[in-house]
């Protein structure tokens, strides 16, 4: 309990104070998800997920595209370990959108997860990820992208709130209140240690016990590479799930 209430509190903190007075663009984005999972004998499971992100205002034309694949293993004691490999290419044109640029990303990552479970309708989930990012460099004009790649880490830390308000048989809807911060680390890290600041509301609606789709809000507050301009983005993400068992029958 005193974890959950110091998380709280730095969350606050961090939404009233680190972003306020700073050179901030808004823009809103769309983002498309498909995430399978493959649960495995012994609570070990995989899963393959792929996103567009689309930014629709202001007019410039950016969007990433990424796939990740991963692997994960449950305890018994709610705590799980997993880890996999991101690759993600960002788009980038300009106001005529005549010219295109692609910049690859690749980003092996590892996840430790811990679910309090309060009781059969609500639960508090926390997720600590490291992420080791390798992104191509671009020339200065940021017009393309030239030999080598940059590389430093992330640490991320979510935590969420999450309430089953309705289940029947095989149908479940719940409702997520999360918020993620991400701090950057590494040679090239100057001025943006904190990176950025992700919290939101999720809806999800399970159908059966293979397929479930969910509407998210999120609200990202993101420093610039300078640490002092910010991009602060409102996004409506939609994603569709799908759950398949290869698990051995019970004797």
């Amino acid at each position: 309990m005193k974890r959950i209430i110091i998380s709280i509190l730095l969350f606050v903190c961090i939404n009233t104070n680190t972003f306020a007075e700073k050179n901030k663009l808004i823009q809103a984005s769309l983002w498309f998800r498909y995430k399978a999972d493959i649960n495995l004998p012994k609570k070990n499971k995989i899963y393959f997920e792929i996103e567009d992100k689309i930014h629709i205002a202001p007019s410039s034309k950016h969007s990433l595209f990424y796939w990740r694949i991963g692997a994960e293993k449950q305890f018994k004691s709610n705590w799980s370990l997993g880890g996999g490999i991101y690759n993600a290419y960002f788009g980038s044109s300009d106001l005529t959108h005549q010219s295109t640029m692609h910049i690859p990303e690749v980003r092996p990552f590892i996840n430790i997860g811990y679910k309090q479970n309060i009781n059969s309708f609500f639960s508090i989930a926390h997720r600590y990820r490291t992420e080791w990012r390798f992104i191509k460099n671009t020339n200065k004009e940021f017009t393309e992208t030239i030999d080598g790649f940059k590389n430093y880490f992330r640490f991320r830390y979510q935590m969420s709130l999450n309430i089953i308000p309705f289940k029947k048989d095989d149908k479940e809807l719940s409702i997520a209140l999360f918020d993620e911060i991400f701090i950057n680390a590494g040679k090239v890290v100057k001025s943006n240690i904190f990176d950025q600041n992700r919290f939101g509301i999720a809806v999800r609606y399970n159908f059966n016990k293979i397929v479930g789709t969910e509407l998210s809000y999120i609200y990202n507050n993101q420093f610039k590479s300078n640490g002092i301009d910010m991009l602060g983005s409102q996004i409506l993400r939609f994603t569709l799930y799908t759950n398949f068992n290869i698990l051995k029958k019970e004797k």
